[in-house]
């Protein structure tokens, strides 16, 4: 199988992934992107529920307001900027610089397989299928958190594969994880197994005949996060005098991870300002049934104190095997079991509506296809492609661990999309070579 990950002694030249390449993927990216908010979901068009939110918090930012804990504040931060560039009322025109930044993610996983795979038409080819990928184009006919969060999550990936190759770029790589970080933490647990798997290649020589990394390529790579995680955190001392990481959102994942709740209701208690949004119900538990009734309490919608305390409670009347179908579920989430929110409110009819249905099937082979091409680099010889290849492992191990004790959802899987068709590229060409092999011995 070592045609999955075969070896370079040099790097390869700066065309690795061509420029022509790039930008014909970027075109085509922004040309399916335009069409789609233009004709089919205009993000605008449709400000409500998270969407209202964002823009919401963005504008109070434009205000001089940043007081809201409850979610991290990369994403409204980001909409604020948009909104800073057109102009408060401007969300058409915002919308049009939502389908730029989505089509940026499409170059960014061609070059990313070009440091996993040979040649040039691998690239090209993941390219194009990030460029029309369903869930990615729909996800940016709305203002959500996956926009702005997505070229982060496989941009800080590729940031660090050139790293790895060339040794340049370690800041930049941890700019873009640290920004990850202020608009969904979870990333930072996909960040710290990578580190840890580069810091092991550094001692081990798994990289094979190319350059090793250093500590020092480590440590640039590694501040940036840290002072994103310290930006984060000083801010939510800022807003709420409290010691905290970011955000409260996490207690709410939580929660309803570990419970049955269909939903929750916060209460403000005598004499507090009503909040613009009470209730919360999580889109995932809408398409499965067999839950119980909201949970009501006094407070704030995304206060710790009354949802760890429940949860906590729920969990000691549970036994392990209830909490483990609880986790499966959750892990399940990511890949089947609800369909793509929002997206599923607007896909009504017509061949939005068969798309929307028919893509699950399309994810499983992909992740089928992902894991075959995981298990060949796995048993190739020691190569920078072959250490660059595994390590797009530890960001979507993130993904599925989040999971697993934050709850789950296909929404939240969708970002990192790109790095599961990389390694489906390289589980196609592990394929092709295993029967090209098969048809020469039955030849010979």
């Amino acid at each position: 199988m070592s045609n999955a990950a075969p070896a370079r002694d040099t790097p390869p030249s700066p065309g690795g992934f061509p420029a022509a390449h790039a930008l014909a993927v970027f075109g085509v990216a922004l040309a399916v992107r335009g069409v789609w908010c233009a004709f089919v979901q205009a993000p605008q068009d449709d400000v409500v529920s998270d969407m209202a939110g964002y823009i919401a918090r963005a504008r109070a930012v434009l205000d001089g307001v940043d007081a809201e804990t409850c979610f991290p504040p990369g994403a409204h931060w980001f909409y604020a900027g948009e909104l800073l560039l057109v102009g408060p009322g401007g969300l058409a025109a915002a919308g049009l610089l939502n389908a730029v930044c989505g089509a940026v993610v499409a170059p960014m996983a061609g070059a990313l397989a070009s440091e996993c795979l040979p040649g040039r038409r691998a690239g090209l080819a993941v390219g194009l299928v990030v460029a029309a990928w369903y869930p990615l184009v729909a996800l940016g006919g709305f203002f959500l958190s996956e926009v702005p969060f997505a070229p982060l999550a496989v941009g800080s990936v590729w940031l660090w594969a050139r790293a790895v190759r060339t040794g340049r770029g370690w800041g930049i790589a941890g700019v873009a994880a640290g920004l990850g970080w202020l608009t969904r933490p979870p990333i930072l647990l996909g960040v710290l197994l990578l580190v840890a798997w580069t810091w092991a290649l550094g001692r081990s020589g798994a990289l094979g005949g190319a350059r090793q990394v250093a500590g020092r390529e480590i440590a640039r790579w590694v501040l940036p996060i840290v002072l994103a995680v310290t930006l984060g955190a000083a801010r939510y001392r800022a807003v709420t005098g409290q010691w905290g990481l970011i955000a409260d959102n996490g207690a709410v994942a939580s929660f309803f991870a570990f419970t049955d709740y269909s939903g929750l209701t916060a209460t403000p208690p005598r004499g507090a300002p009503k909040p613009a949004q009470r209730s919360f119900h999580p889109p995932s538990r809408a398409d499965r049934g067999a839950f119980t009734s909201e949970f009501t309490f006094v407070g704030g919608r995304c206060e710790p104190g009354p949802l760890l305390a429940e949860r906590d409670r729920v969990i000691a009347v549970s036994g392990p095997g209830v909490l483990m179908r609880r986790v499966a579920r959750n892990v399940g989430l990511l890949a089947s079991g609800n369909r793509l929110w929002p997206e599923r409110h607007f896909a009504k009819r017509g061949v939005r509506r068969r798309v929307l249905s028919a893509w699950p099937w399309l994810t499983g082979c992909t992740i089928g296809l992902a894991a075959v091409g995981a298990v060949a680099t796995a048993r190739a010889p020691r190569t920078r492609e072959r250490a660059i290849t595994l390590g797009l492992l530890a960001p979507l191990l993130a993904v599925v661990v989040a999971a697993a004790g934050w709850g789950g959802e296909v929404r939240y899987r969708v970002p990192y999309d790109p790095l599961l068709i990389v390694l489906a590229a390289v589980g196609v060409v592990a394929v092709y070579d295993l029967a090209r092999g098969a048809r020469r011995a039955r030849r010979g």
